[in-house]
């Protein structure tokens, strides 16, 4: 009720720190939200291995990927492939023990997690950077900043280096349930994000959009490159 009445976050009201804060305070629950966010990647990793080829692609990045439940079907899938978390201290140390549900060992063994703060700094040099349910916990101006750390990392990547933003957009009436969640539980003035605004971010941040596809799991898949300047 007080986003309603104010626009706010309600969880920042009741709890009185954000989501992720809260998380980081209470284990059982972060233990709960890491498996559910596991259990969710996973068939949108398969949604994306049929819409974007990752054959010859060595190394990827998960930014802000939680415990990184996008990754182990997309390294199953493809051997060669190496696959490097991005997400805060806590998350990364308790990363490995939520994949061990869903993934084997030998897919594991080519995960890294790598302790990182997405407004800051990145693993540099991948060939393809993931955000996938990233950027609607967060206001339009977080959205760019978050967008220009993943520029800078991938300053030092190959020049067929990617980013793939994996998104549930706001376009529809039927979206403004999923509107209204992220404005009670995530970064105050969060309202989501439409393709055109999503497209205006992405080229803000120095990115060039070469495709725009859809996936059977309601999101909306953003292929840029870095544009040369």
């Amino acid at each position: 009720m007080h986003t309603v009445k104010t626009g706010k976050s309600g969880f920042q009201e009741i709890f009185g720190e954000s989501l992720y804060g809260y998380l980081e305070t209470h284990p059982e629950t972060a233990d709960l939200f890491d498996k559910g966010m596991v259990d969710l990647a996973t068939p949108v990793a398969q949604c994306l291995l049929g819409l974007h080829d990752f054959s010859a692609v060595k190394t990827v990045v998960d930014v802000g990927g939680g415990s990184g439940g996008l990754l182990p079907g997309l390294l199953a899938a493809h051997p060669d492939l190496r696959g490097t978390v991005a997400d805060r201290a806590s998350v990364c140390a308790r990363g490995r023990t939520a994949l061990e549900r869903v993934a084997k060992e030998d897919v594991l063994a080519r995960i890294d997690f790598t302790p990182s703060d997405f407004f800051v700094e990145l693993p540099a040099g991948a060939d393809r950077y993931l955000l996938k349910n990233v950027l609607h916990d967060w206001t339009y101006e977080n959205c760019v900043r978050i967008l220009r750390t993943v520029a800078t990392a991938m300053a030092d990547s190959p020049a067929e280096a990617r980013l793939l933003v994996v998104e549930p957009l706001v376009e529809n009436d039927i979206d403004g349930w999923r509107a209204m969640f992220q404005a009670v539980a995530c970064d105050e003035g969060t309202t989501g994000l439409d393709e055109t605004a999503m497209r205006r971010a992405l080229e803000e941040a120095g990115f060039a959009v070469e495709s725009v596809g859809q996936l059977p799991t309601q999101h909306k898949v953003f292929e840029s490159s870095l544009r040369v300047s």
